[in-house]
């Protein structure tokens, strides 16, 4: 199986000067705004019977899925401005410049928090995708290698995903195998599965959050040819602030990034995905520029 993933036919090489500029992107939306304060969207609390659900399973099977988290899933403008980037050959990832991105990011600190406890930080990685007919996520693997446990299973750091279309088999929903199932967890091979059994689907709604922790090995399925609902999802990554960091910067939680600081973010989602994607030279170069702060 090929590792990289041709993501769009049509190319995307705008001059570096001219799509750095604010102006540029709010050309491309007339329905997303950029530097406004935007309130998180809402959402529906976490119940007192999830509440004492959430870490028992977190240490068990490494993941929990938050069903119906986000009150408001009219997510229409960010989702139809992703998909008319995927058409114009733009990475669904450049929708983090955009105040509404960071709205639905605001919106999941509590789940977050509900699991890593109230001292904790954005990790620097995030990424969006707009998985086609035909088209697959990610393939197998463990978010983190590195040490990511507590002694007792509960994360130091967490990925948490946010489908904006439904998820489901047929149009390539998140595949995990629960931590105890997976005779490699938690940093051995995570294709090297033999209990196919054990494989478990989690087709979720929009609205929905699924959490797991950074060793738990997952992938996004292929879409079904005749697929005619594309899978649109959004994903960052958090860790504990009472650990050492997992990366050189962090992100206040409570801070909502300038339109300088999401360019610099994006750069560098560009640069450390380069192994994901077939990206071309041009991406490269951009994420450069970006994550240099220009």
């Amino acid at each position: 199986m090929r590792d990289t993933i041709e993501i769009m036919n049509k190319s995307f090489s705008h001059p570096i000067e001219d799509v750095s500029k604010q102006t540029f992107w709010e050309g491309k939306s007339s329905v997303l705004t950029i530097g406004q304060t935007n309130a998180p969207y809402p959402i529906n609390p976490i119940s007192t019977e999830n509440a004492a659900l959430i870490m028992p399973k977190m240490r068990k099977e490494g993941y929990f899925h938050f069903y119906n988290a986000i009150a408001n899933t009219d997510y229409h403008a960010l989702r139809d401005t992703i998909t008319q980037f995927q058409n114009d050959g733009i990475l669904p990832i450049f929708a983090a410049l955009y105040d509404e991105f960071w709205s639905l990011i605001q919106a999941i600190r509590p789940h977050c928090e509900s699991i890593l406890g109230k001292e904790w930080a954005w990790l620097p990685d995030m990424w969006a995708w707009h998985v086609t007919a035909g088209s697959r996520g990610w393939a197998a693997h463990r978010d983190r290698i590195d040490p990511c446990l507590e002694a007792d299973g509960s994360p130091q750091s967490l990925t948490l995903w946010i489908p904006l279309t439904d998820a489901s088999p047929t149009n390539g929903c998140i595949y995990l195998v629960p931590a105890d199932w997976d005779e490699h967890y938690p940093a051995g091979p995570a294709r090297s599965i033999t209990d196919y059994q054990s494989i478990r689907a989690l087709p979720a709604k929009a609205g929905d959050v699924l959490a797991w922790n950074q060793a738990v090995s997952h992938w996004g399925a292929r879409s079904a040819d005749d697929n005619t609902q594309p899978r649109i999802s959004i994903a960052i990554e958090a860790q504990k602030t009472t650990i050492e960091p997992f990366r050189d910067i962090l992100l206040n939680p409570n801070h909502v990034p300038t339109f300088q600081e999401r360019k610099q973010l994006i750069g560098r989602q560009l640069l450390q995905y380069q192994h994901m994607y077939n990206l071309s030279e041009y991406y490269f170069n951009l994420g450069e520029t970006w994550t240099k702060g220009n």
